[in-house]
């Protein structure tokens, strides 16, 4: 028993690693299981297996495309197809083999699809599915996350699940890759060509281009929703772009044009830029041409755009660009209770900018009752000239509860909400949107493992998520790679087959279920080197000495091959690397970890620019930057006053400084230290020196910061200072000291010092009984010093 559990655990394992193995470009002979019925649907596990379903539905002659005709299949695990590497053969390629099943994706996600070509006539996962009146194709519950498709056959409808579709259902679509055709190219389907057609709860985030040749009919969810069955129930509805939509010309944000039978699109936004060159740029719809066609309940928030200015004509509009046909055709029934807070713009001179529709005459009826504006709105600071309907509104009426009472117009059900948790700026949303949301974007954090071709990505869970799409972008930034991580719980990735030496950064999706919208792309994670060493932050210098600092830095991965050499190089240009002018400190050591280096011999006033660095067998890689510069010293003023125990100290500002510090010496040694703050103080007073000699010198320094800015060294000595203290006594106006003129004579031989009534010592004379001088007139003190060391203080006068 135990040896038949062993078995089978080894069997389920081995079950799941084939899940996830690339398309080795054959089809299986068979599905993994299933009868084919809604209650046992087919069961495709492998790239193998939905190749099969390929074959089956290509198989050619079939009568009403029996081979999938009202049958069932369900993805049961998430699917590679090996892109570029392999190419994919849509499902259904052509009309009479076109696809006719229900596809369950189950929320399993396709990665790698790659169609690159210039003769196939309908390209996607699926071809061109086709149903009938009374059995509808349905796709369902899948992503489309990686890839790239790109048909250059004119005429062509392309799209990342079905190139063109008649009777059929899309629900729960999303795509994610970028996708080029050169006409009728959307990121769901091409076109809605026939029959009844469905699509909801559906998105697209990839980046979708009409190319070569006319370029036309290119939208987020479809090219050209041309239903041609007159009385069709066709409609759009709880779907949304966020990718980019650029066209030669009928650019749309949900679909790039409208045409034929009757089509509703309701309950869509759009988030993606839209840029038609040539003409006909619309925030829901590109064109509109004898379509009687309504928009309802739908809003617009990116820029809408025309870009050339050679365009024969410009028609552009926040929610429909261009209505085509004449005064009496049906270009749409209505557009109603919708906004617009996008820019509408228009290279071509003269080209028409509306804020609702393009060149609606007025906004009026036509003869026949179609072609109206009802109940619709955009932001006050656009530049349009709103002949066609719409009512001016301020971003703070817009966001105000009233407007959406204003929007809402009655509706049962509920059809707008606030924007309680910031979706959109504060502008109304969509209430489905609080009940289907979408989802948040994961938080990234930086690379680990990081090896000569790969690395791990990592970041967090985010409720509702099923899977998490990775997407690898190089320094350009230009979409690289794209990787699939399977679980809700999934918050890491191995990534591989990267290219060595190069850097690259990386962005997380989180893939949304039944009910849920893949969330949009996470933050950048930080830049990562493969083949290169990983280090992290350049630790903040730390000063040793005046012309000295220490920097540490920390190797935390070797890039797939052993560290060499570590140290770190300093420059006084930004981002100074191992060669020579720039000087490098090298460590003792190599390897991984964290290390410590001490820079000499630096310069006052100099902004210094250092990083570690550390090199293995192919690449030198750097930390962080940081910057510092170790203050000049000041330059000392002249003593303004000196006191009885004291005096002021003078210096010059010093640019970057946060303060001083004042050092008083009595001879050779330190007296006393005054911290100084305020970069911009020049001055101090110095006090209490009785205790010492009476006879000073003082330096200053110029205070850092301690992370860009560091202490100077001591300013040159000042002058010596002889300070009035408390050992001077007796100062006596008549004493014994007699002033002949300009002749002082004392009472017996000893020594003398003059001073001014400021303090400052003007002369000193040591063993003399008359000192003739040559001062003004003028009151001076006298210090005598008896040959027994008596000292008298005594006023004197000189005349």
């Amino acid at each position: 028993m135990k040896k038949l559990l062993t078995l089978l655990l080894s069997v389920l394992f081995a079950l799941s690693a084939m899940a996830g193995t690339p398309w080795d470009g054959t089809a299986a002979a068979a599905f993994a299981g299933g009868t084919g019925t809604s209650g046992d649907p087919y069961q495709i596990a492998t790239a193998e297996q939905l190749a099969y379903l390929a074959s089956l539905a290509n198989a050619s002659p079939q009568t009403a495309n029996a081979n999938t005709a009202g049958k069932y299949y369900k993805l049961t695990a998430d699917v590679d197809l090996n892109g570029p590497t392999k190419s994919w053969i849509p499902i259904g390629i052509a009309t009479a083999t076109a696809f006719a099943g229900i596809f369950d994706g189950n929320n399993h996600v396709i990665t790698n699809i790659y169609i690159n070509d210039a003769t196939t006539v309908y390209a996607g996962l699926f071809g061109y599915p086709t149903g009938t009146a009374g059995s509808n194709v349905i796709i369902k519950n899948l992503i489309v996350a990686s890839g790239s498709i790109t048909v250059t056959n004119s005429g062509s409808s392309v799209g990342a699940f079905a190139g063109r579709a008649a009777y059929v259902q899309f629900i729960n679509c999303k795509n994610t890759i970028t996708i080029k055709g050169s006409s009728q190219v959307a990121g769901i389907v091409g076109t809605l060509g026939g029959g009844t057609c469905i699509v909801e709860y559906c998105s697209n985030s990839g980046t979708i281009t009409g190319t070569s040749g006319s370029g036309l009919h290119v939208g987020g969810i479809a090219g050209n929703a041309a239903v041609a069955t007159t009385g069709s129930t066709s409609y759009i509805r709880y779907c949304y772009n966020t990718g980019a939509i650029t066209a030669i010309s009928n650019a749309g944000g949900i679909t790039g044009s409208a045409s034929a039978g009757i089509l509703t699109i309701k309950e869509c936004f759009n988030k993606g830029i839209i840029s038609a060159q040539s003409v006909d740029a619309g925030g829901i719809v590109g064109y509109g041409y004898g379509a009687a066609f309504n928009v309802l309940n739908c809003y617009n928030t990116a820029a809408v755009m025309q870009t050339s200015s050679g365009a024969t004509s410009s028609t552009n509009g926040g929610i429909l660009g261009y209505p085509g046909g004449n005064a009496l055709a049906k270009y749409f029934k209505e557009i109603t209770n919708c906004y617009n807070t996008g820019a509408v713009t228009a290279t071509k001179t003269g080209g028409i900018v509306e804020a609702i529709a393009g060149a609606l005459k007025g906004g009026a009826l036509t003869t026949d009752g179609t072609g109206s504006v009802v109940n619709s709105y955009y932001l006050s600071t656009l530049t349009v000239t709103n002949v066609n309907g719409g009512t001016s509104k301020l971003a703070s009426e817009l966001q105000d509860a009233g407007f959406i009472s204003l929007l809402e117009n009655s509706q049962t059900p509920t059809v707008w909400a606030s924007d309680a948790t910031n979706l959109n700026g504060g502008y109304p949303i969509l209430a489905w949107q609080s009940t289907y949301s979408i989802l948040t974007a994961p938080a990234v954090s930086a690379a680990t493992s990081i090896t000569t071709t790969g690395c791990t990505a990592n970041w967090t869970t985010v409720a509702g998520a099923v899977n998490y799409i990775v997407k690898v972008y190089d320094a350009t930034p230009t979409l690289k790679f794209t990787f699939l991580a399977s679980g809700a719980a999934a918050t890491s990735l191995a990534l591989t087959g990267l290219t060595t030496n190069t850097t690259y950064t990386y962005k997380v999706i989180a893939v949304g279920n039944s009910s849920t919208f893949n969330s949009p792309e996470s933050a950048a994670s930080a830049s990562f080197g493969t083949g290169m060493p990983v280090l992290a932050d350049t630790s903040t210098p730390t000063q040793l000495t005046p012309t000295s600092v220490s920097v540490s830095g920390n190797v935390t991965g070797d890039g797939g091959a052993s560290i060499t050499a570590r140290g770190v190089c300093l420059g006084t240009t930004s981002n100074p690397t191992i060669i020579a002018p720039n000087t490098v400190v090298a460590d003792a050591t190599a390897g991984l970890g964290t290390f410590t280096e001490s820079i000499t011999g630096l310069t006052a006033g100099t902004t210094y620019y250092v990083r570690a660095y550390a090199t293995n067998a192919t690449k030198t890689n750097y930390g962080t930057q940081v910057s510092f510069k170790i203050l000049s010293a000041p330059t000392l003023g002249n003593v303004n006053t000196i006191v009885n125990n004291g005096f002021t100290s003078v210096w010059n500002l010093v640019l970057g400084s946060s303060g001083y510090s004042v050092l008083v010496y009595d001879g050779a040694s330190l007296f006393s230290t005054i911290n100084v703050s305020g970069g911009n103080t020049t001055s101090c007073d110095v006090s209490s020196l009785a205790g010492g000699s009476g006879t000073y010198t003082y330096t200053v320094i110029a205070k850092g910061n301690g992370t860009t800015t560091f202490d100077s060294a001591e300013s040159q000595p000042s002058a010596s200072i002889t300070t009035l203290t408390t050992k001077i006594v007796n100062v006596n106006t008549f004493g014994l000291i007699e002033v002949n003129e300009k002749t002082i004579i004392l009472p017996e031989t000893g020594s003398i010092s003059l001073y001014n009534l400021l303090g400052a010592k003007l002369l000193q004379a040591n063993n003399i009984r008359i000192l003739n001088t040559n001062l003004p007139d003028g009151i001076y003190l006298v210090r005598f010093t008896e040959q027994s060391g008596k000292q008298t203080v005594q006023k004197i006068k000189i005349h």
